[in-house]
């Protein structure tokens, strides 16, 4: 290529036309003798299948786009040289002939663009203003600084510009694009040395690319296409700047490490001794994959540095081995392929990369084998007829060695099934501490199977036992997980050999205690007394026992517009919810919560718990009742607290429940006669009244009863000295806390008898399912009633007599009958006694 072509008229330019038409008669005699033959063994520029050239394709990373060739660009094919060679009888004569790009063979303009090389690569020109590479081309070989020899003097290359000229030929010069080309021929030239290109062509314009091409082929292409290749060369100047030389690598290796704990963990180290800092480095595996990306390759790894990689075992579950592959590609090389043209112009060829690949393997075979464990826990506590389950996570266990592989998984990702068989035997008391022995009393009641399915480690499994539930005896029931190789099918393989696990009997989280608790709070109590709870608790308790709570909470009353005491309920409350009332106790569990004005719990026994060992029936401590309401009680039976405090509720009741409600009631009761209060008269009406103050539920009612003995015996209320009953007398139910609710029994005559009777009434208040609310006591003033006995039978009895006759009888007569008449009204009277109490 001719780099210091002048305008026409210029003496420096018509200087070097004798060896630019020596080449161009060369070539031409090329093409002209054997037309045929250049036909036939030239290849054409590379089509696309489209029908136009290829198009140019920069290095991926180099920034710049590809450029595809237009028709109107595209060069005829010229004659290889093998072909010019062969067509001049043989003869070893090479030429640079004419590739890619724009411009004449002469020196006016000159070819501005590539040049095809013997080897069959696209060269370009580095020495500006120097004539054609005309001549016969020879192979100069890879070389180190080279000179550049222009009219206005010599360079030579550094080793970073042979590098950037190397990769520009590379990347964008191999192209039969003419833009691409002729922009590669610019960008090379500006490269090996810029102010001498400038100085070509008569050229006195501004050191600038857009400039100076639109000077050197405007008259063969035109400002539009000038200034598209100035601007792809800059492109392509842009895309290489910092280019360094890196060196051309000789042997390295892949070196791998297996984890001894755990087989499928190890790394991966790179080593090349002469690979600069900051080398880049492929790694692709086989048989593995690298943590970091979770994938087989790795880019942009550094040479020296340990990269962790987890293995893939085979499907099959045999032993294997991670091999990978490394290529290092440090930029490239510093060295230059110059093709020479005698005396005339030099070309530089394609660059080589700084790149080297090594291979490497597992020193030793990975084993897939594993061994898994569970890790169960099972409810603490249930119900006597509750449903048998335990849940268990799974874990892998290390080997005689140390050795924890991970569980093994398929090329598709899925763990390894694995199938346990899961007991459940009933004991008489939980052990001691757990032991590896079965115990001579435990009964296995239930077994099931459980398999991980292909979640593995991860995988969270309940075991059920069908129709099988805890003991009706409340007997503790211990849970056993097995595993066993043998019994695993085709996944045998992958465990080793007999591997079987199982864990202790009596893990203090694989026993289930079988406790209940029913509670009967006092149905009712008096203003000013005391109230209590009771718990019943079943079953087995744990060795160390449990812990017994008792909470009173009163019910928050207001009065409505009517002046009823109603519940305070929140805003939005269900009517009979209840809940509220227990809800935001004090958070300090003290008796200074009580009554201190921010919660409704008014009592409990959280500072001195109830400690029970066994089952029975526990009451709580008395509390006062100070006020009319209505109480609620709530139970809780925990465990033991641990170091830390905690502890775990085996039951707590529910606020409202209707056996934990305590009424807070008063009844007042005065009897009645026809006479009045206190006395009656024979034949009088009987009655009793009461007055009710507290708290009434709905359905409760009164009931009185009427007793009666003579009078001056024991005052005695029992079915033999029950006379009368009343109906059940219906109550309002609601909070009376002033103003009571009053109600009478109704009025009955009790028989007559001879002697003087004493009636007393019993009033008995009752929930509507019978809990007693309140009762009267036998003998109350109030309550009682004195009627007088019948006149005296010596005056009322004796009209019939013959008083005549008696006296005529004699004095002795008269007197013994006198005798028996008063032991006959005492044997009546007596009588008459012993038949009202048997009445």
């Amino acid at each position: 290529m001719n780099n210091h072509e002048s305008r026409p008229g210029s003496a420096f330019g018509l200087g070097r036309a004798v060896a630019c038409i020596a080449t161009v008669a060369a070539l031409t005699l090329g093409a002209a003798v054997l037309p045929a033959a250049a036909n036939a063994t030239t290849e054409a520029p590379p089509q696309s299948d489209a029908g136009t050239p290829e198009t140019s394709t920069p290095a991926p990373d180099s920034g710049v786009a590809p450029v595809t060739e237009t028709p109107d660009s595209a060069t005829p094919p010229t004659a290889a040289p093998e072909a010019v060679a062969k067509a001049l009888g043989g003869i070893s004569l090479f030429f640079a002939a004419q590739g890619p790009g724009y411009g004449t063979w002469d020196d006016r303009v000159g070819w501005q663009g590539g040049f095809l090389a013997p080897d069959g690569s696209i060269v370009y020109c580095i020495e500006p203003g120097t004539p054609n590479p005309s001549g016969t081309s020879t192979d100069g070989g890879w070389q180190d600084g080279v000179v550049v020899r222009t009219p206005i003097g010599n360079r030579t290359l550094t080793a970073n510009d042979q590098a950037r000229i190397g990769r520009i030929v590379s990347e964008f010069g191999q192209t039969w694009d003419n833009r691409e080309a002729s922009a590669v021929s610019f960008a090379v030239k500006a490269v090996a040395y810029a102010d001498a290109m400038y100085a070509s062509h008569s050229y006195t314009g501004a050191h600038t690319l857009p400039g100076y091409v639109n000077w050197v082929l405007y008259s063969q292409v035109g400002s539009a296409e000038a200034r598209a290749i100035a601007d792809r060369a800059q492109a392509i100047l842009d895309a290489t700047a910092g280019t360094t030389a890196g060196p051309i690598l000789g042997a390295g290796s892949v070196d791998f490490d297996v984890d001894p704990v755990n087989n499928y963990n190890g790394t991966v180290t790179v080593s090349s001794a002469g690979a600069p800092a900051g080398a880049a480095v492929t790694i692709t595996l086989t048989n593995g994959i690298f943590e970091a990306t979770g994938t087989p390759s790795l880019a942009g790894a550094k040479v020296g540095t340990a990269y962790k990689v987890r293995g893939v075992a085979p499907d099959d579950g045999s032993d294997w081995k991670i091999s990978g592959s490394a290529s290092i590609n440090s930029g490239w090389g510093g060295s230059l392929h110059v093709w020479n043209t005698g005396d005339k112009q030099k070309t530089a060829g394609p660059g080589r990369s700084a790149s080297w690949t090594a291979n490497g393997e597992d020193p030793l075979l990975r084993a897939p084998d594993f061994q898994p464990q569970a890790t169960s826990l099972a409810p603490r506590f249930a119900k006597p007829g509750d449903a048998l389950s335990d849940t268990a996570t799974f874990q892998i266990a290390a080997d005689e060695n140390g050795r924890i592989n991970e569980w093994f998984r398929n090329s598709k990702g899925e763990y390894a099934p694995t199938d346990w068989t899961v007991k459940a035997y009933k004991v008489a008391k939980a052990p001691e501490k757990p032991t590896d022995e079965l115990p001579a009393d435990a009964e296995l009641i239930a077994e099931t199977t459980v398999s991980t399915g292909t979640e593995g480690p991860g995988a969270k499994r309940t075991a059920t036992f069908g129709d099988a539930v805890m003991p009706a005896d409340g007997s503790p029931v211990v849970y056993v997980w097995e595993f066993d190789a043998s019994a695993q099918g085709t996944r045998t393989p992958l465990f080793p050999e007999g591997y079987l696990w199982t864990d202790l009997f009596g893990l203090y989280e694989e026993t289930t205690f079988g406790v209940d608790v029913t509670t009967k709070a006092q149905v009712g109590t008096k203003k000013g007394s005391t109230s209590y709870d009771t718990a019943i608790v079943t079953g087995v308790l744990p060795n160390e026992g449990l812990e017994l709570t008792f909470e009173k909470y009163v019910i928050p009353t207001k009065q409505d517009e009517t002046g009823k005491w109603v519940p305070d309920a929140p805003e939005g409350t269900e009517p009979g919810d209840l809940t509220w009332v227990c809800e935001n106790p004090a958070v300090e569990p003290t008796a200074a919560r009580a009554g201190s004005g921010n919660s409704n719990l008014v009592a409990d026994n959280l500072d001195e718990p109830i400690h029970i060992t066994t089952a029975g029936e526990y009451k709580s401590p008395e509390f006062p009742a100070d006020q009319y309401g209505t109480e609620l009680w709530v139970e809780q039976l925990a465990t033991v607290p641990d170091e830390n405090g905690n502890q775990e509720i085996v039951d707590r009741g529910e606020c409202g429940e209707p056996t934990e409600t305590t009424h807070v009631v008063d009844v007042k009761t005065q009897a009645f006669s026809d006479s009045g209060a206190g006395t009656s008269k024979r034949g009088d009406q009987l009655w009793d009244t009461a007055e009710v103050m507290g708290s009434v539920p709905e359905g409760a009612t009164v009931t009185f009863r009427a007793y009666q003995v003579p009078t001056g015996s024991e005052l005695i209320c029992t079915e033999k000295t029950l006379v009368w009953t009343s109906q059940p007398v219906a109550l309002a139910a609601g909070l009376y806390k002033s103003d009571p609710q009053k109600v009478d029994s109704g009025k009955f005559t009790p028989a007559q008898k001879p002697v003087g009777m004493t009636t007393t009434f019993v009033e008995t208040t009752n929930t509507e399912d019978g809990g007693q609310l309140s009762t009267g006591e036998c003998g109350e003033p109030s309550e009682t009633l004195t009627t007088p006995a019948a006149p005296n039978l010596a005056q009322t009895g004796g009209d019939g007599l013959n008083m005549p006759l008696l006296a005529g009888a004699g004095g002795l007569l008269l007197g013994g009958l006198a005798l028996t008449l008063t032991r006959l009204i005492r044997r009546r009277a007596t009588a008459a006694v012993t038949e009202t109490a048997a009445e």
